[in-house]
Order: structure tokens, then sequence, then C-alpha cells
């Protein structure tokens, strides 16, 4: 020790500096080798969006399995697979363009809200974690989890590794914004009369809920109220299914959803109310095609009626009249009708 001191104050001060910088890399160096050997070989990224989509059909694109070659078109899905009645752990073999086949894992499904499934592709598992989540009635906000193994080496690069897999994503969203752009002509609308209700009691069961739980709600509630009319024989015959949308926000809807009555003796519940639907004038929307449509079908008819010169009162509740729908085509989508009562004040005079 003696002798190394007494080297050490004979160092010229250039060489003392080299003598520091040596140290101060054999430091960094052992403290990277003992990084390396201590890290976990896992790489984990996180992006969120905003899709110009309605919440559901932004569900459907990266829940439904056989949706994917639409966002990734490197990936084609084999021949009569059906993810629509997928169980948690179904998978399936895909072929890959960059390279062999890849498979594809379901893990977990909640509806309108969470989606997760694994892809293995040249001996990795890759993780996919979708959260959705409700904006307004057109606009998605969607984050996703990324989660894969590493090389060490590829560790020791991780910011170039998170900004290919970032880029990857950004395509990824580009082809899924691109796709349901095109939807748009899978529906029709036409603007008909002018509508007034006439009294006449309904039976309706109201709800209340978060605005990212209304889809999901209303999918599990509204047979619910049909078959309590079909059981109490109050459906008439032929009558046509409503639901009214009384109350929408960022935060939460209130609705009802039911059916014309003959009276008002009606088997006694809690659960249900006779009303009427609401009064004042309205312009009936005719829609063709999917439910999955009408948040978007509801926009552009908006539009319509504002070129007309007619206004949206937005503080009347807007009517939806199911004509046709599922129960008459549940294969044809396309061939559903559904009437849009929008509340509209009176003319305004032209310009």
């Amino acid at each position: 020790m003696i002798n190394f001191r007494r080297k050490y104050k004979e160092l010229t001060l250039k060489d003392r500096i080299l003598y520091f910088l040596g140290l101060l890399f054999v430091i960094f160096s052992i403290l990277t080798l003992i990084y390396v050997i201590l890290l976990k070989v896992n790489f984990h990224t996180t992006k969120e969006y905003k899709i110009n989509a309605p919440l559901d059909l932004t569900y459907i694109m990266v829940s439904n399995l056989y949706d994917i070659p639409q966002w990734a078109p490197h990936i084609k899905a084999p021949e009569g697979m059906d993810s629509c009645d997928l169980r948690r752990m179904d998978s399936y073999d895909f072929h890959s363009d960059e390279g062999g086949n890849c498979n594809i894992t379901f893990l977990y499904r909640e509806p309108y809200k969470h989606t997760k499934w694994a892809l293995k592709w040249q001996d990795k598992i890759y993780y996919f974690d979708f959260h959705i989540s409700y904006l307004n009635d057109t606009l998605t906000k969607m984050k996703i989890d990324v989660d894969f193994p590493i090389t060490k080496k590829q560790a020791l690069h991780c910011k170039e590794t998170k900004d290919t897999v970032n880029a990857r994503l950004d395509k990824m969203v580009g082809y899924i914004e691109d796709y349901l752009k095109k939807q748009r002509k899978f529906y029709s609308l036409e603007i008909k009369n002018d509508t007034i209700f006439r009294k006449r009691p309904y039976l309706f069961l109201r709800r209340k809920i978060k605005a990212s739980e209304f889809l999901d709600d209303f999918t599990k509630m509204f047979p619910d109220v049909l078959i309590f009319g079909i059981k109490n024989r109050l459906l008439e015959r032929g009558a046509k299914s409503v639901s009214v949308i009384e109350h929408c926000d960022n935060h939460y809807y209130e609705y009802s959803a039911g059916f014309p009555i003959d009276n008002k003796e009606v088997p006694y519940t809690r659960k249900y109310v006779v009303d009427s639907l609401p009064g004042g004038k309205y312009k009936t929307v005719l829609v063709t095609g999917d439910y999955t449509y009408h948040p978007w079908a509801f926009v552009d008819a908006l539009d319509s009626l504002e070129k007309m010169g007619y206004s949206y009162d937005s503080h009347r509740p807007v009517v939806y009249e199911y004509l046709i729908g599922h129960s008459q085509y549940p294969d044809h989508p396309e061939k559903w009708k559904t009437n849009i009562y929008i509340p509209v004040n009176v003319l305004r005079a032209k310009q």
C-alpha cells in the first residue's frame, strides 16, 4: 500500500487523470456485467391511441381474431375460423408472410373493455393486451401493452428495441383506422318525413349506467326486456321494440328499452315502468345495416339535417325503433333496418 501511494504521488497530473479515467472504466464495466447477469430478459412497452371510430367497432376489430389480417396484412387467417365463440386458451395457427407459421391463443376478454391474446412466432411468445375505453360516440381510446422475451444483447439496446416495437404498433393502428373508415360503406341512411309521437303506453325498463359500460349493459338488458314481454304476452302482434336514450355524455348514460302494450294493466314488477314516448317534432332517419354502425349513422344524419336547415334539440331524447334485425336475419346484418327519431326544432329560416 505504501509503495502504491509513493508511485501515485510520483505520477504527473496527466497520468493521474488517465489513471482515474481507467479506474472509472473498470468500475463501469463491472457494474454493466452485473446488470447484464441480473437483467430480466423480458421487454414491455405501452402506447395509447385515439381511434376515430365507435367503441364497439374498435373493440370487435381487436377481439375477433378473424379480423387480425385486416390490420396485420402479413398474417393470413385459417379457413373456417370464427372467433365469436372463442373460449379462453383457444388457439389457431396462422400463416405469416414474414416467415413460417404463427400460433395465436385467446387469453382473456371483457366485452367492450379489454382483450388479451398471445402470438407465438419463431420460438418467441408475444403478449398483446388491448384496453378499450369510451371518449365519445365516434372516438375511442385504445391502450396497447406488449410483452415479449428479448436477448441480453437486445436489452443493452432497449431504446432501439422500443422504437422498433412502437413503430410497428403505429403501423398496425394505422391499418385499423383505415379499415374502420371503409366500414361506412356498409350502412346507408335515408331522411324520412317528420314524426310526432302519439300518446300510447309503452312498458320500459329504465337504466342509468357508466358511459364505458353502456354497450355491454344494453346488449344484456334489451333481450331481458323482450323475454319479459313475450313471457307475459305483452308484445302486440307485429309491435316493434324501441330504445330511448334520454341522456348521454362521457360519464354516464340514461336509457330506456321497451315495447308498446295494449293498456296499463300489466303484471306488477318494480323493474318496469309504463310511459309514453316523448312528445315533440322528430325527424325520422331510416338506417340500413348492422347496429354497430349506429353511432356513425347518427353523426352523419345530424350533418345532413343541419344542411337541410334543421337544428338538433339535445334537450329531448333520441328514439331508436328496431324494424328488422337479428331475429329475422341473424347472419345478414346488412339487411337490418332501424328508424332513428332525432328531435329537431322548427325549420330555421334560410339566409
